[in-house]
């Protein structure tokens, strides 16, 4: 029974970071078919970048660093973005979400306010937004304040929305699944 004991133990240590894995190549098939006609003003919500804050506010600073670079990387293939761009953002992005999470008390998240939670993954979406935007639209020529808040804001507002929506029914199933236990 030990090794069976072990063997569970090393499983349930690969599993999380295989469905972040998986979850984030859904995410790359819905980037590819969906989501383009959902953009407004060509911008679409970054939904990788939701999964980066998710994994720092879940586990901490060190996994969401290391999660934003890896889905930065990714996203950066398989969309054929500036290689690196995207894992540069993320990173930062997954550090500063991630100094906000509590990962000793695996229910934190569900105890916390909505709206301090949205506030966490608003200020870890700012970060990403400012680093991306100020590297890939400022040499455009364009004044940096007018950069960030066009392009930046636009992307902030839109991606914070699809986080809210999502927080709102994660809180709501997550509600439904401990009062029917």
């Amino acid at each position: 029974m030990p090794l069976l004991e072990e063997l569970g133990k090393v499983s349930g240590r690969w599993l999380r970071p295989l469905a972040y894995a998986i979850a984030a190549l859904l995410i790359a098939l819905l980037h590819l078919l969906l989501l383009p006609w959902m953009a407004i003003l060509g911008v679409v919500p970054d939904l990788f970048l939701l999964l980066v804050l998710w994994i720092a506010l879940r586990q901490g600073r060190f996994a969401g660093t290391i999660a934003g670079f890896a889905i930065g990387l990714l996203q950066d293939v398989f969309l054929a973005d500036v290689l690196g761009l995207n894992a540069f953002a993320k990173s930062i992005a997954g550090f500063v979400a991630g100094m906000f999470a509590q990962p000793e008390d695996p229910q934190w998240m569900e105890t916390t306010d909505p709206l301090r939670l949205l506030g966490f993954v608003l200020v870890g979406i700012a970060f990403h937004n400012v680093a991306y935007f100020l590297i890939a639209v400022h040499p455009l020529a364009a004044p940096v304040w007018e950069s960030v808040l066009k392009y930046g804001g636009v992307a902030t507002g839109y991606t914070a929305a699809v986080a809210a929506v999502g927080l709102l029914l994660w809180r709501a199933f997550r509600r439904r699944t401990i009062s029917e236990r």
